[in-house]
């Protein structure tokens, strides 16, 4: 499994009850952002803003830290 199916499926498991198909979305717009070439923080902080209202209250820190982690290693790779 990649690193990018083991992301969605836990975000999956930590989004509100009714919103996995929402969140599922905005995560395959990303990830298919990525595979283009044309992922770059705006793309993340896009996609952040608009996952954090379809996540559980208890996981919302946890999985903001989580994506500000991974955007500060793409910045790094470009």
């Amino acid at each position: 499994m990649s690193p990018q199916e083991q992301f969605l499926n836990y975000l999956l498991d930590n989004v509100q009850a009714g919103k996995q198909a929402d969140a599922k979305q905005v995560l395959e717009v990303a990830f298919a952002q990525l595979a283009a070439g044309t992922f770059d923080q705006d793309v993340i902080t896009a996609a952040a803003t608009e996952l954090m209202p379809l996540l559980k209250a208890e996981k919302v820190a946890e999985i903001r830290q989580m994506i500000a982690q991974f955007g500060s290693q793409s910045n790094h790779e470009t």
